[in-house]
């Protein structure tokens, strides 16, 4: 049964979207994990209502120019790194599609990177001639995915309409090869952009991108809000398939939920009688989400971290697991989710989808046994997951050793998922070579 998975598993990622996918997130890795620091430091670190700044007591000891500093540097990193991910996988898609097909692939790279542009780039009129509108959301890690397909496409027209080959392997080209590759690379270039521009103007009638961006987000919000669980399990679901998608980008479960409703009255009972035993309403999504199904992020990331620590025997699964248990531990793990990579890998899909969902259910049936108390209590941003319970219930012991158990639970899931990958992996790597 198992060599059937990896051989089907190999078929899957012999597939030239999926292969294009795979050295795509794999090249861009290293900017991902950029920004997934620079997003952990900026707001599990430095933030004033942060988690470690408040235990550390960084108001105190911290001058304000080197706070100053230090979020205008990491909110940067992150503005930069996450903010023009989109049309850098674009780039890389179009440059890795052409080179599959021995085509042009430096050019293909830059048409890829241009038509990005021309397909976000918004006709809004502005004070200032010399500004330029952008639908940032389609160039940013929120649309990897919509990304890709961009890339893909431009080095499939490079493969039907290009005629230069790949450029030489020599270090420095002549004057007339480098003529000829401008002028093989007129009508790919000339077709992609005029597609491109086609589809902006489409995009910018529509208002499409806004839309899906809002029913993400709502996704997002309703599902760990403070609905009936049975109501938000699905759309839990739905928003995690999406994330495995590569659709609406990396979180950071760094806030508190929010006081309104049923969860203020929770908090306002525990402050009344000293305890959250027996708050009004245990079963709040939201606390539930932010308290047993957010250990690294979505797709419990930090199990899969631990995992890989656990059974990888490559180095540089090793040395890919360990760059990543810090920002994982604190919620952010989308420099996993690229580097691994986890999305539209289908060997985590059930995993990343179910264990969240699990997490929630049995959070929840443990609550209602009376086994730990509700975890009413505002969470400081950047709370590590395992922790999110114990502070939530205001310190209880209950709540901390159920969470590691869950943790563990989580672990042990991802195990042979991750045996099934690494396997996979490697008959590919023969595969290649041999080829």
């Amino acid at each position: 049964m198992l060599n059937r998975l990896v051989e089907w598993t190999v078929r899957f990622n012999q597939r030239s979207f999926i292969k294009i996918t795979r050295q795509t997130l794999m090249l861009l890795f290293p900017i991902a994990y950029v920004g997934t620091l620079a997003v952990m430091l900026k707001k599990a670190f430095f933030a004033t209502d942060s988690f470690f700044f408040n235990v550390a007591d960084l108001g105190d000891i911290m001058p304000d120019w080197l706070w100053t500093g230090i979020t205008g540097l990491t909110g940067g990193l992150a503005k930069i790194t996450f903010g023009m991910f989109g049309v850098m996988a674009a780039y890389a898609a179009a440059r890795y599609t052409a080179k599959l097909y021995h085509q042009d692939a430096p050019m293909a790279g830059m048409t890829g990177f241009a038509t990005m542009l021309l397909l976000a780039f918004r006709y809004t009129r502005t004070s200032n001639p010399n500004m330029i509108s952008f639908d940032w959301n389609l160039l940013s890690v929120r649309s990897v995915l919509f990304a890709l397909i961009v890339g893909y496409g431009v080095g499939q027209v490079y493969r039907w309409l290009g005629k230069g080959g790949e450029p030489s392997d020599q270090t420095i080209e002549t004057l007339e090869e480098m003529q000829q590759r401008a002028l093989n690379a007129i009508r790919p270039l000339f077709f992609s952009l005029a597609v491109g521009a086609a589809l902006g103007a489409l995009f910018n009638w529509l208002t499409l991108s806004s839309w899906l961006d809002l029913a993400y987000t709502w996704l997002e919000n309703f599902g760990q809000g403070n609905q009936s669980l049975w109501v938000a399990l699905p759309l839990i679901a739905v928003s995690l398939l999406m994330s495995w998608l590569g659709i609406g980008g990396p979180t950071i479960n760094t806030v508190a939920q929010g006081l309104t409703g049923a969860a203020a009255a929770n908090l306002n009972y525990a402050f009344q009688h000293g305890s959250s035993w027996n708050v009004p309403y245990k079963c709040l999504t939201s606390t539930l989400y932010s308290s047993f199904a957010n250990f690294g992020g979505d797709g419990v990331m930090l199990a899969l971290v631990i995992a890989l620590i656990i059974v990888g025997r490559q180095p540089e699964i090793q040395r890919l697991a360990r760059w990543n248990l810090l920002p994982t531990l604190f919620n952010s793990g989308y420099g996993l989710m690229t580097g691994l990579p986890v999305i539209l890998n289908p060997v985590f899909l059930l995993p990343y989808l179910l264990l969240p969902l699990a997490n929630l259910l049995l959070g929840a049936l443990a609550t209602l046994m009376h086994l730990i108390p509700a975890t009413p209590y505002p969470l400081p941003m950047g709370t590590p997951g395992p922790l999110a319970a114990f502070i939530g219930s205001n310190g209880d012991w209950e709540a901390l050793l159920f969470s590691l158990v869950l943790l563990i639970f989580d672990v042990w899931v991802y195990i042979p998922f991750v045996r099934l990958a690494l396997g996979a992996e490697l008959k590919t790597q023969q595969i290649e070579a041999v080829a």
